[in-house]
């Protein structure tokens, strides 16, 4: 089964193609490195798929969804419930606690913060290592 599958995907900026016509498939529960020199595309890459931006050209389907033909909120519903991605910059919410930025996909998504939810919550952060570190701030 396909996680991943990206057909004649192209994306450039300011006129200079970055990525051109790239096919690539991603075996569900392949591990893959994605590596390459600084500017060639793999970040771009990776926010394509992820559906942060668009393509000039070409689809990506993730999942058996098709994140080129969404809609922003479409996409930015379908990475909170489907994706996980870590960024190289934080990307955390500075005025909220780290128990907070956790949870805020879930709050988004309308989901009620019941045991079910807390129990996830414990469990992931004990896994990390972070127990102790829910209510700290980012900073």
């Amino acid at each position: 089964m396909t996680a991943l599958k990206a057909v004649g995907v192209s994306r450039g900026y300011a006129g200079v193609g970055v990525l051109k016509e790239l096919d690539f498939e991603l075996k569900k529960g392949a591990f893959e490195a994605l590596m390459g020199p600084s500017g060639c595309g793999k970040s771009t890459f990776l926010n394509l798929a992820a559906g942060l931006i668009g393509t000039d050209g070409g689809s990506i389907t993730v999942g058996g969804e098709e994140i080129t033909a969404m809609s922003d909120s479409a996409a930015a519903r379908f990475r909170r419930r489907h994706i996980g991605f870590v960024f190289q910059d934080f990307n955390l919410l500075e005025e909220k606690s780290v128990r907070e930025n956790i949870l805020l996909p879930i709050k988004l998504d309308r989901v009620k913060i019941g045991e079910e939810v807390i129990l996830r919550l414990d469990r992931l952060v004990s896994s990390l290592d972070l127990k102790g570190k829910l209510g700290s701030m980012p900073g």
